[in-house]
């Protein structure tokens, strides 16, 4: 009997450390476990954020570079209204300075220069374009337009001038000076200031730093 009893106590000794073992073994693997899914789930949250940061960065890159382009686009439109408002104001004050000019004692002399000015321009243009070598080359047979003020002024200085052109009378947009036609050759020559007047804007505003610079 006492035999039996201490096979029964090894047995349960037995029994019990192979429990422990067995507990243990387990507590061992799902530490093992937990700490595998545990890096495993901190390497995913790690590999997420960083598609998402990389996400949101290219994001907000773009709508950054949208605002920028948007700004940029913003900027020209405000810089071309803002030029033309200063052209517009420059051009008229300008053109309300020789609108003034021509009603000075100075202008009869110059309108008489321009007046030679453009028949020379004729000459140097007719001169090659009239065919025939025997015909004379000129401002025979050219109108000159003016001003209405100008041609009721000023005609019979301008025939005294050019006795073979014919003064008339063409728009008031003209300013001043005037515009030579030879129809005769086909030859035309605006010398008009409203002409020089628009020849000179652009120049004028690059002087004065209005020019547009579309690499900004």
């Amino acid at each position: 009997m006492p035999d039996a009893e201490a096979r029964l106590s090894a047995l349960e000794d037995k029994i019990r450390s192979d429990a422990i073992l067995a507990r243990d073994a387990i507590r061992e693997q799902l530490a093992r476990d937990s700490e595998q899914k545990l890096t495993a789930a901190k390497t995913e949250i790690a590999r997420d954020a960083e598609k998402l940061y990389q996400r949101e960065t290219r994001q907000a890159e773009a709508e950054r570079d949208s605002k920028v382009a948007m700004a940029a686009a913003e900027s020209r439109v405000r810089l071309i209204k803002e030029r033309n408002a200063i052209r517009e104001s420059v051009l008229a004050a300008l053109t309300e300075k020789l609108r003034a000019f021509t009603g000075t004692d100075g202008y009869r002399p110059y309108l008489l220069a321009n007046v030679s000015e453009a028949l020379a321009m004729v000459n140097a243009v007719g001169a090659q374009a009239i065919a025939d070598p025997d015909e004379e080359a000129g401002p025979r047979g050219c109108v000159i337009y003016l001003t209405p003020r100008d041609c009721a002024a000023f005609a019979d200085d301008i025939r005294a001038l050019a006795p073979t052109a014919e003064p008339a009378p063409g728009g008031d947009d003209m300013i001043g000076g005037v515009k030579t036609d030879n129809p005769s050759s086909g030859i035309f020559a605006d010398n008009t200031l409203k002409k020089k007047v628009d020849l000179c804007a652009e120049e004028i505003f690059e002087l004065c730093g209005l020019n547009i610079d579309w690499q900004v």
